[in-house]
Protein backbone atom coordinates (compact mmCIF):
# COMPACT_ATOMS: atom_id res chain seq x y z
CA UNK A 1 0.00 0.00 0.00
CA UNK A 2 3.16 2.21 0.31
CA UNK A 3 2.84 3.50 -3.35
CA UNK A 4 -0.89 4.59 -3.05
CA UNK A 5 -1.92 7.90 -1.60
CA UNK A 6 -3.37 7.97 2.23
CA UNK A 7 -6.79 9.14 1.26
CA UNK A 8 -7.18 6.49 -1.01
CA UNK A 9 -5.48 3.68 1.34
CA UNK A 10 -7.75 4.82 3.89
CA UNK A 11 -10.48 4.89 1.81
CA UNK A 12 -9.84 1.04 0.70
CA UNK A 13 -9.43 -0.10 4.33
CA UNK A 14 -12.79 1.45 4.78
CA UNK A 15 -14.26 -0.37 2.11
CA UNK A 16 -13.09 -4.09 3.24
CA UNK A 17 -14.48 -3.74 6.90
CA UNK A 18 -17.34 -2.42 6.15
CA UNK A 19 -18.02 -4.56 3.43
CA UNK A 20 -16.34 -8.17 4.04
CA UNK A 21 -16.44 -8.22 7.38
CA UNK A 22 -12.84 -9.51 7.74
CA UNK A 23 -12.15 -11.78 11.13
CA UNK A 24 -8.43 -13.23 11.97
CA UNK A 25 -6.86 -15.85 14.39
CA UNK A 26 -2.74 -16.32 15.28
CA UNK A 27 -2.40 -19.99 15.28
CA UNK A 28 0.21 -21.43 17.00
CA UNK A 29 2.45 -23.48 15.21
CA UNK A 30 1.31 -26.91 17.65
CA UNK A 31 -2.68 -25.57 16.63
CA UNK A 32 -3.41 -23.66 19.67
CA UNK A 33 -4.94 -19.81 19.28
CA UNK A 34 -2.91 -17.26 20.24
CA UNK A 35 -5.59 -14.73 19.49
CA UNK A 36 -8.30 -14.01 17.50
CA UNK A 37 -10.46 -10.48 16.17
CA UNK A 38 -13.39 -9.84 13.73
CA UNK A 39 -16.81 -11.32 13.48
CA UNK A 40 -15.50 -14.94 13.80
CA UNK A 41 -19.46 -16.02 14.43
CA UNK A 42 -21.07 -14.85 11.80
CA UNK A 43 -18.95 -17.72 9.63
CA UNK A 44 -19.88 -20.49 11.97
CA UNK A 45 -16.71 -20.42 14.65
CA UNK A 46 -17.51 -20.89 17.95
CA UNK A 47 -16.36 -18.97 20.11
CA UNK A 48 -12.37 -19.69 21.17
CA UNK A 49 -10.36 -18.99 24.13
CA UNK A 50 -6.41 -18.29 23.48
CA UNK A 51 -4.87 -21.63 24.10
CA UNK A 52 -7.90 -23.87 22.60
CA UNK A 53 -7.37 -26.10 19.45
CA UNK A 54 -8.34 -24.64 16.55
CA UNK A 55 -8.81 -27.62 14.21
CA UNK A 56 -12.00 -28.71 16.20
CA UNK A 57 -13.66 -25.86 15.68
CA UNK A 58 -12.34 -25.13 12.17
CA UNK A 59 -12.06 -28.63 11.03
CA UNK A 60 -11.12 -27.31 7.10
CA UNK A 61 -7.70 -26.16 8.77
CA UNK A 62 -6.87 -29.77 10.07
CA UNK A 63 -3.92 -30.56 7.57
CA UNK A 64 -3.61 -27.09 6.41
CA UNK A 65 -1.43 -25.88 9.51
CA UNK A 66 1.14 -25.32 10.02
CA UNK A 67 2.34 -23.31 6.62
CA UNK A 68 5.09 -23.38 4.27
CA UNK A 69 4.29 -20.65 2.07
CA UNK A 70 0.69 -18.48 1.82
CA UNK A 71 -2.06 -20.62 0.60
CA UNK A 72 -5.72 -18.64 -0.67
CA UNK A 73 -8.81 -20.94 -0.19
CA UNK A 74 -11.61 -18.30 -2.51
CA UNK A 75 -15.52 -18.41 -1.64
CA UNK A 76 -15.09 -21.44 0.68
CA UNK A 77 -18.24 -22.65 3.16
CA UNK A 78 -16.34 -22.95 7.31
CA UNK A 79 -19.76 -24.55 8.94
CA UNK A 80 -22.91 -22.84 9.21
CA UNK A 81 -21.90 -19.23 8.38
CA UNK A 82 -21.41 -16.96 5.63
CA UNK A 83 -19.35 -17.78 2.18
CA UNK A 84 -16.38 -16.64 3.11
CA UNK A 85 -12.64 -16.01 0.94
CA UNK A 86 -9.80 -17.44 2.99
CA UNK A 87 -6.21 -16.19 3.28
CA UNK A 88 -3.63 -18.29 5.47
CA UNK A 89 -0.18 -16.24 6.09
CA UNK A 90 2.57 -18.54 7.46
CA UNK A 91 4.47 -16.46 10.43
CA UNK A 92 7.72 -16.76 12.23
CA UNK A 93 5.89 -17.10 15.63
CA UNK A 94 2.50 -18.87 14.34
CA UNK A 95 0.19 -18.94 11.05
CA UNK A 96 -2.45 -16.22 10.41
CA UNK A 97 -5.76 -16.84 9.28
CA UNK A 98 -7.71 -13.95 7.58
CA UNK A 99 -11.46 -14.55 6.86
CA UNK A 100 -13.35 -11.79 4.28
CA UNK A 101 -17.27 -12.01 3.50
CA UNK A 102 -17.44 -13.77 0.09
CA UNK A 103 -21.27 -13.36 0.28
CA UNK A 104 -21.47 -11.19 -3.17
CA UNK A 105 -19.60 -13.47 -4.21
CA UNK A 106 -21.00 -16.61 -4.13
CA UNK A 107 -24.61 -15.36 -5.48
CA UNK A 108 -23.13 -14.55 -8.49
CA UNK A 109 -21.44 -17.60 -8.79
CA UNK A 110 -24.68 -19.31 -8.13
CA UNK A 111 -26.58 -16.93 -10.64
CA UNK A 112 -23.89 -17.75 -13.61
CA UNK A 113 -23.98 -21.61 -12.66
CA UNK A 114 -27.55 -21.66 -12.43
CA UNK A 115 -27.37 -19.98 -16.04
CA UNK A 116 -25.30 -22.26 -17.60
CA UNK A 117 -27.55 -25.13 -16.19
CA UNK A 118 -30.54 -23.54 -17.50
CA UNK A 119 -29.13 -23.17 -21.15
CA UNK A 120 -27.73 -26.90 -21.10
CA UNK A 121 -31.70 -27.61 -20.10
CA UNK A 122 -32.37 -25.90 -22.87
CA UNK A 123 -29.87 -27.99 -25.07
CA UNK A 124 -30.53 -30.90 -24.14
CA UNK A 125 -34.53 -30.89 -24.58
CA UNK A 126 -33.93 -28.90 -28.03
CA UNK A 127 -31.68 -32.17 -28.87
CA UNK A 128 -34.83 -34.55 -27.71
CA UNK A 129 -36.98 -32.48 -29.80
CA UNK A 130 -34.90 -33.39 -33.15
CA UNK A 131 -36.50 -31.56 -35.56
CA UNK A 132 -36.04 -28.50 -37.71
CA UNK A 133 -33.19 -25.75 -37.61
CA UNK A 134 -32.11 -24.93 -34.29
CA UNK A 135 -34.26 -21.43 -33.16
CA UNK A 136 -37.17 -20.54 -31.39
CA UNK A 137 -39.96 -23.14 -32.35
CA UNK A 138 -37.54 -25.59 -31.35
CA UNK A 139 -37.58 -25.08 -27.11
CA UNK A 140 -40.68 -24.83 -25.08
CA UNK A 141 -41.27 -21.22 -24.95
CA UNK A 142 -42.34 -21.53 -21.10
CA UNK A 143 -38.27 -22.06 -19.96
CA UNK A 144 -37.16 -18.72 -20.61
CA UNK A 145 -40.20 -17.38 -18.49
CA UNK A 146 -39.69 -20.28 -15.84
CA UNK A 147 -35.63 -18.88 -15.72
CA UNK A 148 -37.22 -15.03 -16.09
CA UNK A 149 -34.15 -14.47 -18.08
CA UNK A 150 -34.20 -13.49 -21.49
CA UNK A 151 -32.28 -15.73 -23.54
CA UNK A 152 -30.91 -14.51 -27.08
CA UNK A 153 -29.33 -16.84 -29.73
CA UNK A 154 -26.82 -15.54 -31.89
CA UNK A 155 -27.34 -17.99 -35.32
CA UNK A 156 -24.40 -19.39 -37.70
CA UNK A 157 -25.76 -16.95 -39.81
CA UNK A 158 -25.26 -14.28 -37.67
CA UNK A 159 -28.80 -13.30 -36.40
CA UNK A 160 -29.86 -12.96 -33.36
CA UNK A 161 -33.19 -14.96 -31.77
CA UNK A 162 -35.27 -14.01 -28.98
CA UNK A 163 -35.61 -17.58 -27.53
CA UNK A 164 -38.89 -18.90 -25.91
CA UNK A 165 -41.66 -15.68 -24.49
CA UNK A 166 -39.85 -12.95 -23.08
CA UNK A 167 -40.15 -12.04 -19.86
CA UNK A 168 -42.77 -10.10 -17.72
CA UNK A 169 -39.65 -7.25 -17.13
CA UNK A 170 -38.76 -7.12 -20.50
CA UNK A 171 -42.50 -5.01 -21.19
CA UNK A 172 -40.72 -2.07 -19.92
CA UNK A 173 -38.55 -1.51 -22.55
CA UNK A 174 -40.13 -3.19 -25.55
CA UNK A 175 -43.51 -2.88 -27.25
CA UNK A 176 -45.27 -5.86 -25.57
CA UNK A 177 -47.56 -6.52 -28.15
CA UNK A 178 -44.64 -6.60 -30.49
CA UNK A 179 -42.90 -9.54 -30.90
CA UNK A 180 -39.17 -8.60 -30.26
CA UNK A 181 -36.41 -9.86 -32.07
CA UNK A 182 -33.33 -10.03 -30.71
CA UNK A 183 -31.21 -7.56 -33.26
CA UNK A 184 -34.24 -5.17 -31.90
CA UNK A 185 -33.45 -5.97 -27.95
CA UNK A 186 -29.93 -5.71 -28.32
CA UNK A 187 -30.33 -2.62 -30.40
CA UNK A 188 -32.63 -1.07 -27.51
CA UNK A 189 -29.79 -2.28 -24.91
CA UNK A 190 -26.92 0.11 -25.62
CA UNK A 191 -24.74 -2.18 -23.13
CA UNK A 192 -25.44 -5.44 -24.90
CA UNK A 193 -24.13 -4.05 -28.15
CA UNK A 194 -20.59 -3.27 -26.81
CA UNK A 195 -20.80 -6.77 -24.70
CA UNK A 196 -22.21 -8.71 -28.01
CA UNK A 197 -18.07 -8.00 -29.61
CA UNK A 198 -17.01 -9.57 -26.61
CA UNK A 199 -18.77 -11.93 -26.87
CA UNK A 200 -18.05 -13.35 -30.51
CA UNK A 201 -14.25 -13.25 -29.18
CA UNK A 202 -15.36 -15.44 -26.22
CA UNK A 203 -17.22 -17.90 -28.22
CA UNK A 204 -15.13 -18.00 -31.22
CA UNK A 205 -11.72 -18.67 -28.81
CA UNK A 206 -14.16 -21.70 -27.01
CA UNK A 207 -12.84 -20.41 -23.81
CA UNK A 208 -15.01 -21.94 -21.47
CA UNK A 209 -18.45 -22.43 -21.13
CA UNK A 210 -19.38 -18.27 -19.44
CA UNK A 211 -18.06 -14.90 -19.94
CA UNK A 212 -19.40 -12.72 -17.47
CA UNK A 213 -20.49 -9.61 -19.03
CA UNK A 214 -21.59 -7.67 -15.39
CA UNK A 215 -24.09 -5.64 -14.47
CA UNK A 216 -25.98 -1.99 -15.71
CA UNK A 217 -28.47 0.56 -14.76
CA UNK A 218 -30.99 0.74 -17.75
CA UNK A 219 -33.86 3.51 -18.11
CA UNK A 220 -37.14 2.21 -18.69
CA UNK A 221 -39.46 3.89 -20.70
CA UNK A 222 -41.35 5.41 -17.23
CA UNK A 223 -37.88 6.60 -16.62
CA UNK A 224 -37.23 4.43 -13.44
CA UNK A 225 -33.96 2.61 -13.29
CA UNK A 226 -33.41 -0.81 -13.13
CA UNK A 227 -30.35 -3.00 -12.99
CA UNK A 228 -29.42 -5.85 -15.37
CA UNK A 229 -26.90 -8.40 -15.89
CA UNK A 230 -25.79 -10.36 -18.66
CA UNK A 231 -23.84 -13.36 -19.17
CA UNK A 232 -22.56 -14.83 -22.59
CA UNK A 233 -22.78 -18.91 -22.80
CA UNK A 234 -21.55 -21.15 -25.33
CA UNK A 235 -23.46 -25.00 -25.48
CA UNK A 236 -22.69 -27.61 -27.52
CA UNK A 237 -21.38 -25.18 -30.52
CA UNK A 238 -24.40 -22.76 -30.00
CA UNK A 239 -23.94 -19.10 -28.94
CA UNK A 240 -26.19 -17.45 -26.60
CA UNK A 241 -26.72 -14.53 -24.68
CA UNK A 242 -28.85 -14.62 -21.24
CA UNK A 243 -30.04 -11.37 -19.69
CA UNK A 244 -31.95 -11.16 -16.30
CA UNK A 245 -33.26 -8.56 -13.99
CA UNK A 246 -31.09 -8.53 -10.90
CA UNK A 247 -32.97 -6.54 -8.23
CA UNK A 248 -33.95 -9.75 -7.15
CA UNK A 249 -30.71 -11.21 -6.36
CA UNK A 250 -29.85 -7.78 -4.60
CA UNK A 251 -32.80 -8.25 -2.90
CA UNK A 252 -31.80 -11.25 -1.75
CA UNK A 253 -28.12 -10.44 -1.33
CA UNK A 254 -29.46 -7.96 1.32
CA UNK A 255 -31.93 -10.77 2.90
CA UNK A 256 -28.48 -12.82 3.67
CA UNK A 257 -26.52 -9.91 4.76
CA UNK A 258 -29.19 -8.76 7.10
CA UNK A 259 -29.83 -12.38 8.30
CA UNK A 260 -25.60 -12.43 8.53
CA UNK A 261 -25.99 -9.51 10.85
CA UNK A 262 -28.23 -10.96 12.83
CA UNK A 263 -27.03 -14.08 13.55
CA UNK A 264 -23.67 -11.97 14.88
CA UNK A 265 -25.79 -10.00 17.27
CA UNK A 266 -27.12 -13.50 18.41
CA UNK A 267 -23.70 -14.50 18.91
CA UNK A 268 -22.65 -11.36 20.31
CA UNK A 269 -25.29 -11.91 22.95
CA UNK A 270 -24.65 -15.64 23.41
CA UNK A 271 -20.75 -14.65 24.00
CA UNK A 272 -21.79 -11.99 26.73
CA UNK A 273 -24.18 -13.75 28.14
CA UNK A 274 -21.45 -16.96 28.65
CA UNK A 275 -18.97 -14.14 30.03
CA UNK A 276 -21.92 -13.43 32.65
CA UNK A 277 -22.04 -16.77 33.21
CA UNK A 278 -18.47 -17.50 33.77
CA UNK A 279 -18.00 -14.25 36.28
CA UNK A 280 -21.33 -15.42 37.94
CA UNK A 281 -20.02 -19.06 38.37
CA UNK A 282 -16.46 -17.59 40.26
CA UNK A 283 -18.32 -15.50 42.44
CA UNK A 284 -20.95 -18.31 43.65
CA UNK A 285 -17.77 -20.52 44.13
CA UNK A 286 -16.02 -17.67 46.12
CA UNK A 287 -19.27 -17.24 48.35
CA UNK A 288 -19.19 -20.79 48.31
CA UNK A 289 -15.76 -21.62 49.79
CA UNK A 290 -16.32 -18.23 51.92
CA UNK A 291 -18.67 -19.66 54.87
CA UNK A 292 -17.19 -23.43 54.02
CA UNK A 293 -13.45 -22.11 55.68
CA UNK A 294 -15.47 -21.21 58.95
CA UNK A 295 -17.27 -24.15 59.11
CA UNK A 296 -14.60 -26.36 58.57
CA UNK A 297 -12.73 -23.90 61.30
CA UNK A 298 -15.64 -24.55 63.86
CA UNK A 299 -16.11 -28.48 63.45
CA UNK A 300 -12.07 -28.45 64.04
CA UNK A 301 -13.02 -27.24 67.17
CA UNK A 302 -15.87 -28.81 68.49
CA UNK A 303 -13.72 -32.41 67.32
CA UNK A 304 -11.12 -31.18 69.99
CA UNK A 305 -13.80 -30.94 72.95
CA UNK A 306 -15.61 -32.97 75.22
CA UNK A 307 -18.81 -33.63 73.86
CA UNK A 308 -21.17 -36.32 74.51
CA UNK A 309 -20.72 -39.08 72.16
CA UNK A 310 -24.22 -37.71 69.91
CA UNK A 311 -22.61 -34.76 69.37
CA UNK A 312 -19.68 -36.23 68.17
CA UNK A 313 -21.75 -38.07 65.49
CA UNK A 314 -23.28 -34.88 64.55
CA UNK A 315 -19.46 -33.33 64.64
CA UNK A 316 -18.33 -36.08 62.45
CA UNK A 317 -21.10 -35.78 60.12
CA UNK A 318 -20.82 -32.00 59.34
CA UNK A 319 -16.94 -32.75 59.08
CA UNK A 320 -17.15 -34.88 56.15
CA UNK A 321 -19.62 -32.94 54.90
CA UNK A 322 -18.41 -30.04 54.49
CA UNK A 323 -14.50 -31.70 53.02
CA UNK A 324 -17.48 -33.23 50.52
CA UNK A 325 -18.40 -29.66 49.77
CA UNK A 326 -15.08 -28.89 49.81
CA UNK A 327 -13.95 -31.45 46.84
CA UNK A 328 -17.48 -30.49 45.17
CA UNK A 329 -16.14 -26.92 44.84
CA UNK A 330 -12.18 -28.02 43.80
CA UNK A 331 -13.76 -30.44 41.33
CA UNK A 332 -16.13 -27.53 39.87
CA UNK A 333 -13.24 -25.38 39.46
CA UNK A 334 -10.76 -27.79 37.79
CA UNK A 335 -13.21 -28.99 35.38
CA UNK A 336 -14.09 -25.56 34.24
CA UNK A 337 -10.21 -25.16 34.02
CA UNK A 338 -9.53 -28.21 32.20
CA UNK A 339 -12.00 -27.35 29.03
CA UNK A 340 -9.73 -24.32 28.54
CA UNK A 341 -6.44 -26.42 28.39
CA UNK A 342 -4.89 -27.48 25.66
CA UNK A 343 -2.15 -30.22 25.97
CA UNK A 344 1.07 -29.16 23.87
CA UNK A 345 2.78 -32.11 22.79
CA UNK A 346 6.03 -30.49 21.81
CA UNK A 347 6.85 -28.80 25.37
CA UNK A 348 5.48 -32.15 27.49
CA UNK A 349 8.52 -33.70 28.89
CA UNK A 350 8.28 -37.44 28.55
CA UNK A 351 10.65 -37.91 31.91
CA UNK A 352 7.68 -36.47 33.47
CA UNK A 353 5.40 -39.75 32.02
CA UNK A 354 3.44 -41.22 35.01
CA UNK A 355 3.08 -44.87 35.03
CA UNK A 356 -0.51 -45.92 34.55
CA UNK A 357 0.09 -49.16 36.66
CA UNK A 358 1.47 -47.38 39.27
CA UNK A 359 -1.28 -45.09 39.01
CA UNK A 360 -3.90 -47.36 39.60
CA UNK A 361 -2.44 -49.82 41.89
CA UNK A 362 -2.32 -46.54 43.92
CA UNK A 363 -5.52 -45.59 43.59
CA UNK A 364 -6.54 -49.03 44.39
CA UNK A 365 -4.76 -49.18 47.22
CA UNK A 366 -6.35 -45.51 48.55
CA UNK A 367 -9.81 -46.97 47.75
CA UNK A 368 -9.89 -50.87 49.59
CA UNK A 369 -11.05 -48.84 53.33
CA UNK A 370 -14.50 -47.35 50.84
CA UNK A 371 -15.12 -50.69 49.14
CA UNK A 372 -14.69 -52.71 52.73
CA UNK A 373 -17.08 -50.59 53.72
CA UNK A 374 -19.53 -51.86 51.18
CA UNK A 375 -18.46 -55.34 51.30
CA UNK A 376 -17.34 -54.81 47.65
CA UNK A 377 -13.99 -57.18 46.22
CA UNK A 378 -11.64 -54.26 45.10
CA UNK A 379 -8.80 -55.87 43.04
CA UNK A 380 -6.35 -55.11 40.09
CA UNK A 381 -5.52 -56.93 37.19
CA UNK A 382 -2.80 -57.09 34.97
CA UNK A 383 -0.56 -53.96 35.84
CA UNK A 384 2.45 -56.42 35.35
CA UNK A 385 4.68 -53.98 33.33
CA UNK A 386 5.19 -50.01 33.53
CA UNK A 387 3.68 -48.27 30.88
CA UNK A 388 4.35 -44.63 30.74
CA UNK A 389 1.85 -43.06 29.20
CA UNK A 390 1.52 -38.89 28.18
CA UNK A 391 -0.59 -37.23 31.56
CA UNK A 392 0.01 -35.68 35.14
CA UNK A 393 0.86 -38.39 37.46
CA UNK A 394 -2.00 -36.70 39.94
CA UNK A 395 -4.78 -35.67 37.29
CA UNK A 396 -4.03 -39.18 36.29
CA UNK A 397 -4.66 -40.89 39.45
CA UNK A 398 -7.47 -38.95 39.85
CA UNK A 399 -9.09 -40.32 36.87
CA UNK A 400 -8.69 -43.39 37.73
CA UNK A 401 -10.30 -42.67 40.86
CA UNK A 402 -13.23 -40.91 39.49
CA UNK A 403 -14.08 -44.19 37.31
CA UNK A 404 -13.23 -46.67 40.69
CA UNK A 405 -15.20 -44.35 42.93
CA UNK A 406 -18.22 -44.39 40.64
CA UNK A 407 -17.80 -47.98 40.26
CA UNK A 408 -18.22 -48.33 44.19
CA UNK A 409 -20.89 -45.99 44.62
CA UNK A 410 -23.11 -48.29 42.28
CA UNK A 411 -22.32 -51.65 42.98
CA UNK A 412 -24.15 -53.43 45.39
CA UNK A 413 -23.33 -54.45 48.68
CA UNK A 414 -21.09 -57.60 48.53
CA UNK A 415 -20.07 -56.92 44.70
CA UNK A 416 -17.09 -56.97 42.40
CA UNK A 417 -14.65 -54.08 41.30
CA UNK A 418 -11.76 -54.73 38.96
CA UNK A 419 -9.50 -52.23 37.37
CA UNK A 420 -7.13 -53.84 34.88
CA UNK A 421 -4.55 -52.04 32.86
CA UNK A 422 -3.14 -53.37 29.77
CA UNK A 423 -0.80 -52.78 26.60
CA UNK A 424 -3.38 -52.41 23.20
CA UNK A 425 -1.01 -51.67 20.26
CA UNK A 426 0.59 -48.40 21.40
CA UNK A 427 -1.68 -47.43 23.55
CA UNK A 428 -2.30 -47.92 27.81
CA UNK A 429 -5.64 -49.61 28.06
CA UNK A 430 -7.28 -48.75 31.37
CA UNK A 431 -10.61 -50.47 31.93
CA UNK A 432 -12.49 -50.70 35.30
CA UNK A 433 -15.45 -53.19 35.71
CA UNK A 434 -18.38 -54.04 37.53
CA UNK A 435 -21.06 -56.34 38.59
CA UNK A 436 -23.45 -53.79 39.58
CA UNK A 437 -26.85 -52.88 37.72
CA UNK A 438 -25.58 -51.63 34.50
CA UNK A 439 -26.42 -48.32 33.15
CA UNK A 440 -29.95 -47.84 30.85
CA UNK A 441 -29.89 -47.30 27.74
CA UNK A 442 -31.52 -44.17 27.91
CA UNK A 443 -28.42 -42.49 29.93
CA UNK A 444 -25.97 -44.25 28.36
CA UNK A 445 -25.50 -41.75 25.22
CA UNK A 446 -25.06 -38.79 28.19
CA UNK A 447 -22.50 -40.11 30.34
CA UNK A 448 -19.63 -38.23 29.58
CA UNK A 449 -21.60 -35.09 29.42
CA UNK A 450 -21.16 -31.83 31.68
CA UNK A 451 -23.91 -32.21 34.47
CA UNK A 452 -25.00 -35.74 33.38
CA UNK A 453 -26.28 -38.17 36.32
CA UNK A 454 -27.54 -41.70 36.11
CA UNK A 455 -31.23 -42.64 37.56
CA UNK A 456 -29.04 -44.56 40.36
CA UNK A 457 -27.41 -43.66 43.61
CA UNK A 458 -26.14 -40.04 42.51
CA UNK A 459 -22.63 -38.62 42.27
CA UNK A 460 -21.37 -35.39 43.14
CA UNK A 461 -22.70 -33.17 40.77
CA UNK A 462 -22.57 -35.30 37.08
CA UNK A 463 -18.66 -33.57 36.76
CA UNK A 464 -16.86 -36.75 37.40
CA UNK A 465 -17.18 -38.69 33.89
CA UNK A 466 -17.22 -35.52 32.47
CA UNK A 467 -14.11 -34.77 33.89
CA UNK A 468 -12.48 -37.85 32.55
CA UNK A 469 -13.70 -37.01 29.19
CA UNK A 470 -11.93 -33.77 29.21
CA UNK A 471 -8.21 -34.89 30.58
CA UNK A 472 -8.12 -38.09 28.09
CA UNK A 473 -9.27 -36.31 25.15
CA UNK A 474 -6.68 -33.48 26.14
CA UNK A 475 -3.74 -35.92 26.36
CA UNK A 476 -4.54 -37.56 22.89
CA UNK A 477 -6.96 -40.28 24.57
CA UNK A 478 -10.72 -41.69 24.28
CA UNK A 479 -12.72 -42.75 26.81
CA UNK A 480 -15.63 -45.33 26.59
CA UNK A 481 -18.56 -47.10 28.45
CA UNK A 482 -19.15 -50.90 27.25
CA UNK A 483 -21.90 -52.93 29.15
CA UNK A 484 -20.85 -56.27 30.44
CA UNK A 485 -22.52 -59.18 28.86
CA UNK A 486 -24.09 -61.21 32.33
CA UNK A 487 -24.59 -57.68 33.74
CA UNK A 488 -22.57 -54.44 35.49
CA UNK A 489 -20.49 -51.66 33.26
CA UNK A 490 -17.28 -51.37 32.29
CA UNK A 491 -15.67 -48.22 31.76
CA UNK A 492 -12.21 -47.37 29.80
CA UNK A 493 -9.96 -45.31 28.45
CA UNK A 494 -6.90 -45.38 26.05
CA UNK A 495 -3.19 -43.13 26.63
CA UNK A 496 -0.59 -43.20 24.41
CA UNK A 497 2.38 -44.81 25.83
CA UNK A 498 5.03 -42.36 25.65
CA UNK A 499 7.75 -44.73 23.41
CA UNK A 500 5.08 -44.68 20.89
CA UNK A 501 4.98 -40.77 20.82
CA UNK A 502 8.85 -40.73 20.40
CA UNK A 503 8.84 -42.96 17.27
Amino acid sequence: MADLPDLLAEYLETAVVSTRSPAWMHVAHHGALVGAGGPLGIYGIATLAPGDAVAPAVPMLEGLLPLDEPIELPCVGIGTGLPADIHLIPGEDGDWVLILDATSEAILRGLVQQRSNDLLLLQARHDALGKGPPGVRDIPSSLSAVLGALVIEEEASGNLVAIGRPPQWLARFVDPDAEPAGAGIVDRFAYLESFLVDAREFWARDAGAVLEGGSWEETDDTGTNASLDAVAVGVGGRRFIVVRHVDEARDERRRVIQRAREVRLDLDRLHRDSQQREVLFHCLVHDLAGPLTSMKAIFSMLERESLPDSMKRLVDIGTRQTARQEELIREMLDVFADERRVFDPATFDPKSAPDVCSCARSVVSALVPAARAKSVNLETEGCDEAMRVIGDRLVLERVISNLVENAIRHVPDGGGVSVRVVRSDETALVEVDDNGPGVPDSVAPTLFRRLSQGSGPRGKAGLGLYFVRMTVERWGGVVGFTPMPKGGSRFWFKLPVVESLAD
